[in-house]
């Protein structure tokens, strides 16, 4: 096994933090193996210089403060840039005092050129679609490539260089039958539907939420993630569709909640909404890191369109356009018992546990052997 007793930088645009996306589960899955995790935080103006400021797991995991990049860095010709990339890469190995044998970049605006740490392995990792050339450069300096759809490999399949697709993970405690004892939230009588995610995403289509939420009084809807500043996002947008969630006799903000948490949240919930912008961002939506996650309760779940799930029969109840998408959910709503019948409960259920962040690392670590 390649990916054991190894020194890691995991470089992330978000930081660490009570919300949980794949940055943070893949670090923790590495630490069960017994490798060594350098966390890098996203950059912070106040931050002058890279710091250590929370360590975890016997020491084994280290969270360190990023400092603010150059004012129009990326702006510079990647070949002067590398120069100022080395520089940080020689400063973060100081203040961690050890060799790294994998650097692990999951966001491609900072530190470019990953060769400056010298490690004995460069991964960079596509979990979403980045509308910048700077791009080109973390790919260049990259030894392998991984995304989460075909629509994001397609366009970093260039160059010759070694691209593969991993469907997102999902931590094995929404696998486990042991759930963390929580109150009930759901109402009874009433169909109970779940939403889980940053308020603050760019791409929320607000207008086919809202046309979902106002036509549906009898439906509950559930919104579990930030809607203030949280470690995911210090950006605040959509404030006025949040206001208008907080007027909403049949909404409930939940706020953000542990991953420990989450499984007993999302086993009470009937059906689970997603929408975004998909027939104007098709990159961009074509993969949804929280749709495994409710595949894990085998409740099932509407949406926008997925590239990713074009192929697939029953796991997700899409709209070809988001049009169409509040028409469809009232009929889900209708048949929801066949929706959620044993058949497809167990379907997507078994998906779900075929792609746990423990089976992901194992299919990563077997690309990489055979890469090294």
């Amino acid at each position: 096994m390649y990916l054991i007793n190894k020194n890691i930088i995991i470089i992330s645009p978000e930081a660490w933090g009570v919300n949980y996306v794949s940055k943070h589960h893949y670090s923790l899955e590495l630490l069960k193996r017994g490798n060594r995790v350098v966390f890098l935080n996203p950059p912070d103006k106040l931050v002058f210089r890279h710091n250590i400021i929370n360590q975890f797991n016997n020491n084994n995991l280290s969270i360190v403060s990023s400092p603010h990049l150059i004012q129009g860095l990326n702006s510079i010709h990647f070949g002067l840039r590398k120069s100022f990339h080395r520089l940080q890469a020689k400063n973060l190995l100081r203040i961690i005092n050890q060799k790294v044998d994998i650097v692990w970049s999951f966001d491609p605006y900072r530190l470019q050129y990953l060769k400056g740490f010298k490690a004995k392995l460069n991964i960079y990792h596509a979990m979403d679609d980045h509308k910048s050339k700077v791009e080109e450069n973390i790919v260049e300096s990259a030894d392998i490539i991984f995304t989460v759809s075909d629509l994001i490999k397609e366009k970093l399949s260039y160059k010759g260089k070694n691209c593969f697709k991993l469907n997102h993970g999902i931590g094995d405690h929404f696998i486990s039958h042991k759930k963390i004892p929580i109150k009930k939230i759901t109402k009874s009588g009433k169909i109970n539907v779940g939403c889980v995610g940053n308020l603050h995403y760019p791409y929320l289509d607000i207008s086919t939420f809202k046309q979902i939420i106002s036509e549906n009084n009898e439906v509950n809807f559930f919104f579990i993630g930030p809607y203030e500043n949280s470690n995911l996002s210090k950006i605040k947008r959509n404030a006025g569709f949040v206001a208008y969630l907080k007027e909403r006799k049949n909404v409930y903000l939940l706020g953000s909640k542990p991953s420990k948490e989450l499984p007993s949240y999302l086993n009470q919930f009937d059906l689970f909404l997603i929408c975004y912008h998909s027939n104007k961002k098709a990159v961009n939506t074509s993969n949804n890191h929280k749709i495994m996650e409710y595949f894990s309760t085998g409740k099932v779940v509407v949406s926008h369109n997925i590239d990713e799930y074009k192929n697939t029969k029953n796991l997700v109840i899409m709209a070809n356009n988001n049009k169409d998408l509040p028409q469809l959910f009232k009929e889900v709503i209708k048949k929801i018992k066949y929706y959620n019948s044993d058949d497809f409960s167990v379907k997507r259920i078994d998906f779900a546990s075929h792609n746990t962040y423990s089976h992901q690392l194992d299919r990563i670590n077997q690309l990489i052997s055979n890469f090294g």
